[in-house]
């Protein structure tokens, strides 16, 4: 789904701009790793925080929610589109992705399970995801892409996304969670264990608490950003500038944010995806 960045139309380098979604908080941990890579990029973060979970959606409606965050992105010419929900990489995986007129697009999911089946060795390896995310079976199809005999245990976590979102958040409550939700995979004696989530990198300390420093934690942040910065390569640099575009209250997001982003002078504002770019 990924392609080199086209150049403008006046054949100079398109400028290093990005256009980057989720449904809340997770693509945070995706906008760290290509804040990292590539500082000097102009990036628009869009967040449909007024639709959130989407692991709790029908495939089909998180599809529409999607293509229209595409198309209000698309207004403000990006060079790259990266796909930082997993959810909604198994709705395109599902139903197909919407066109893009040659934009090149990463989905976080594809770039963590190249990661997974790289890495991996003969044991298991685990998947903690969204409900919608397992029950595609997405990251079980592009793993054994990649890797045939691989053997995938996937287990849906429907509560996470909800409690890393809670403005006051209960640690308790979190760590019990997490958990719950690893127990089937280490008694499955997973050695590796993939964040399907974007979300859920933002309390990697739990995992790695609850999980253990056998088991190898994959983030899909950091291979989605690698794969931005090859397709990105050559293009004029941008200016650095960051902006957050939000379907719910700006408020709350930018409070719920703080907590593991530094937002600098960053504008959040109230957005409908159906509205032109200002």
């Amino acid at each position: 789904m990924s392609r080199r960045a086209p150049s403008a139309g006046n054949g100079a380098p398109h400028r290093r701009r990005i256009g980057m979604f989720d449904s809340g908080l997770g693509g945070l941990t995706v906008l760290r790793a290509l804040r990292s890579r590539l500082p000097d990029a102009d990036i628009a973060y869009a967040a449909d925080t007024a639709h959130l979970p989407y692991g709790d959606r029908s495939l089909n409606e998180v599809k529409g929610f999607a293509t229209a965050i595409i198309q209000w992105l698309q207004r403000a010419d990006p060079s790259v589109i990266v796909i930082a929900c997993g959810t909604t990489c198994s709705a395109f995986h599902v139903f197909g992705a919407p066109d893009v007129c040659g934009v090149p697009m990463i989905p976080v999911v594809h770039a963590g399970a190249k990661a997974a089946a790289r890495i991996m060795g003969a044991d298991p390896v685990g998947v903690v995801a969204t409900a919608a995310t397992v029950h595609s079976k997405i990251f079980e199809d592009l793993i054994r892409r990649e890797r045939a005999e691989a053997q995938v245990v996937s287990v849906a976590a429907p509560s996470l996304v909800p409690l890393i979102e809670a403005p006051d958040g209960d640690p308790v409550r979190l760590h019990d969670a997490i958990a719950g939700y690893c127990a089937p995979l280490l008694a499955a004696r997973c050695a590796t264990l993939v964040l399907g989530c974007t979300h859920y990198p933002l309390v990697r300390s739990v995992f790695e608490e609850v999980a253990g420093g056998a088991v190898r934690l994959i983030d899909p942040a950091e291979a989605c950003a690698e794969r931005a910065e090859s397709i990105l390569e050559g293009s004029a640099p941008g200016r650095g500038e960051l902006r957050f575009a939000v379907s719910g209250d700006p408020a709350v997001f930018a409070r719920s944010a703080s907590r593991f982003f530094d937002l600098g002078d960053a504008v959040v504002e109230h957005v409908e995806f159906t509205s032109p770019v200002a």
